[in-house]
């Protein structure tokens, strides 16, 4: 069984933004929506000889990150002032924590 990490990674706790991204018509012009939502999360650099080959894009930088929060593939997640999208689904863990992968987006997610 999982030691219980909750409080040691409460202590490592940032605010991010999450946005979701959805497509609209409006006027009969396509168009985009951006919900924020602000959550807790631990965030870390990922070491690129940790993911697999086919996690990883030549050329982009990845974080992981920890949330209490259910995180989606495809949501961006804004850190100090970069969008990372995310690209692989999380689930809670033991702990109580989700985990997952973001990438690097080369342009920013206006919200």
């Amino acid at each position: 069984m999982l030691p219980d990490m909750s409080d040691v990674l409460t202590e490592w706790e940032t605010t991010v933004t999450m946005k979701i991204v959805t497509q609209t018509t409006v006027d009969f012009v396509n168009a985009f929506v951006v919900t924020p939502r602000t959550v807790k999360a631990v965030v870390q650099n990922a070491q690129r000889d940790q993911l697999s080959v086919t996690q990883i894009e030549t050329g982009q930088a990845y974080k992981w990150f920890h949330t209490k929060e259910l995180v989606k593939r495809g949501e961006f997640m804004e850190f100090e002032g970069a969008d990372y999208k995310i690209v692989n689904d999380s689930d809670f863990q033991r702990y109580g924590y989700s985990e997952g992968l973001a990438e690097a987006t080369n342009e920013p997610v206006i919200s």
